[in-house]
C-alpha cells in the first residue's frame, strides 16, 4: 500500500481519542467503583482499532522503517515515562482490582498510539 494513502495516524489517533475516553470515564467514578460493560467496550474498541492500525502499517512497504523505528523508540519511552506516572497516581489513590487492569491497558494504549502518530508522521515524508 502506497504510504501517503495509508489512514494509519488517522487510526491511532482515533483510537488515542477513545482511550483518553476511557480513562475519563473510569477516573469520574473513583473512588468509587465504575461500571465496567462501558469499560469493557471502550478498551475492546480501542484495542481492534489499535491491532488493525498495526496490521496496516506493516503492510505498508515504501515507508522508511529506519526513520519510524528511530523516531518511535524514542518516543516510546517518553510516552511510557507518562504512563507509569499516571499509574503510579492511580495506584496511589486506591485504585485497585479490574478497574485499574482496564487503565493500565488504556494508558498503554495511550503511549503506544501517541508514539505511533509521532513516528508514522515522521517517516511518512522522509524520502
Amino acid at each position: 500500500m502506497n504510504v501517503g494513502k495509508a489512514p494509519c495516524d488517522i487510526l491511532a489517533t482515533i483510537s488515542l481519542a477513545i482511550s483518553i475516553v476511557g480513562g475519563i470515564y473510569l477516573s469520574s467514578y473513583l473512588p468509587k467503583r465504575a461500571p465496567l460493560l462501558p469499560a469493557y467496550v471502550i478498551l475492546g474498541l480501542a484495542l481492534s482499532i489499535s491491532l488493525i492500525n498495526i496490521v496496516l502499517l506493516a503492510s505498508l512497504r515504501d515507508i522508511s522503517w529506519k526513520i519510524f523505528f528511530q523516531v518511535d523508540k524514542w518516543a516510546i519511552v517518553a510516552e511510557l515515562v507518562i504512563a507509569s506516572i499516571l499509574e503510579f497516581v492511580f495506584v496511589y489513590d486506591g485504585t485497585r482490582g479490574v478497574m485499574l487492569v482496564i487503565m493500565s491497558f488504556l494508558l498503554f494504549l495511550f503511549a503506544l498510539n501517541v508514539a505511533t502518530i509521532l513516528s508514522f508522521t515522521v517517516a511518512k515524508y522522509q524520502s
